[in-house]
């Protein structure tokens, strides 16, 4: 539920402080801290079996609260309610890294850095993404995997403080540069992307781009085009919504933490609150069968979750987190 708290982003930073005069906008911030309440208590509730993407989400918002408080002037009410959010994230970080870091040594040490870079939103706005963007013959799977990705991430941060910092390998620069990859792949691959800039190897791999006559920019681009032709027709197919919800969600948050704002205007705020389990969590158990998958990796929990505590579980739940504040216009 990594990304749930990514829907949370965007809204709440996009909230300037003279549109809280208007009272759909104070609506959707009510909305959105009720969830974001309702999170940061399961959180609290199980704060011991969160694994290192679990933890992914509300480091983010936490980042992101403290740029919103920094940047801008609300009215007090409103400006108190952000700190003591701010306040409880920070405690539930505090509280669960050390369970983190214990549960599972290895994989902390492989990709625990991506917790200690600047999540905090900088990335303008971008011109609309085009919903007639012309979609490639057929999806390719298989090149961005779980592991490849996992694999991309571990060898920027292994490399990064050696004289070959920002030298991506080949495995790495063919996933880059395949067009239309399946759902996560195309998904992670942008974040890769990100993991790049905020590493400030931006200019080194542009570098290492030229010869294919493109940048990360151009990658960017391209790939949240693609996933955004995709969303679109995900979003016209009603049954799939709620099945698809995880996908859904990452979108949202990874295309429109880049700035692509046509990711965060669709009216999902809603839709996306109803998933929320009174729990304060955000399900990954299927509506039919009502039971849970889960993955062998303990570090990653991508596709599918893990049983925690008889409740749901992080992916799905961090993923609806910081997508919801992407939301208010």
């Amino acid at each position: 539920m990594r990304y749930f708290f990514f829907i949370l982003l965007p809204g709440l930073l996009c909230l300037a402080p003279q549109d809280l005069k208007t009272r759909p906008v104070i609506a959707k911030f009510k909305t959105l801290t009720s969830v974001l309440d309702g999170l940061i208590s399961y959180y609290k509730r199980h704060q011991n079996e969160v694994n290192l993407d679990g933890i992914f989400g509300p480091l983010i918002l936490q980042h992101t609260i403290r740029r919103i408080l920094y940047v801008h002037s609300y009215p007090w009410t409103l400006q108190n309610q952000l700190s003591y959010l701010l306040e409880s994230l920070e405690s539930v970080i505090l509280s669960a890294l050390p369970a983190l870091k214990q549960k599972d040594e290895v994989y902390f040490e492989k990709l625990g850095t991506i917790l200690q870079l600047d999540w905090s939103p900088k990335f303008p706005s971008v011109l609309l993404v085009s919903e007639s963007y012309g979609q490639w013959a057929s999806p390719v799977d298989g090149v961005f995997t779980e592991d490849v990705s996992d694999n991309c991430l571990h060898e920027l941060f292994k490399l990064n403080l050696t004289e070959q910092r920002c030298r991506l390998s080949v495995a790495c620069k063919t996933a880059l540069l395949t067009h239309n990859l399946g759902g996560y792949e195309a998904t992670h691959t942008v974040l890769y992307l990100t993991v790049i800039e905020l590493l400030g190897c931006q200019d080194i791999v542009n570098g290492q781009l030229t010869e294919f006559g493109t940048n990360m920019y151009s990658l960017i681009t391209d790939r949240c085009a693609e996933i955004y032709s995709s969303f679109r027709a995900l979003l016209r197919d009603d049954v799939s919504i709620y099945d698809k919800r995880d996908l859904l969600l990452e979108q949202i948050f990874i295309c429109g933490f880049r700035g692509f704002d046509t990711f965060i205007k669709l009216p999902l705020l809603d839709t996306i609150k109803s998933w929320q389990d009174p729990s304060g969590c955000f399900g990954g158990i299927d509506r039919n069968i009502g039971t849970t998958r889960a993955t062998t990796n303990s570090g990653r929990t991508l596709l599918f979750e893990e049983r925690l505590v008889g409740k749901w579980l992080p992916h799905a739940f961090n993923i609806g987190c910081n997508c919801s504040t992407r939301r208010i216009p």
